[in-house]
């Protein structure tokens, strides 16, 4: 079996990563992780910042499940 493929080059193919999906993600979970962190300090959504990152976090799940 091995005999058949000796002598053939494999060729490389370099994967390619999606940057916009990527950076949306690392933004969608930035948001998601300060508002679970600073929430219980900011009497949840009470405070305009952590509805803000409500919002950021609702917008960057929709946006990822949407892609699917």
């Amino acid at each position: 079996m091995l005999y058949l493929f000796r002598g053939q080059i494999e060729e490389i193919v370099k994967a390619r990563i999606d940057v916009i999906g990527l950076i949306l993600m690392i933004i969608w979970v930035g948001a998601l992780q300060i508002m679970l962190d600073e929430g219980r300090n900011h009497d949840w959504f009470a405070a305009n910042e952590i509805r803000a990152l409500a919002i950021i976090a609702a917008m960057g799940i929709a946006t990822i499940v949407g892609s699917l």
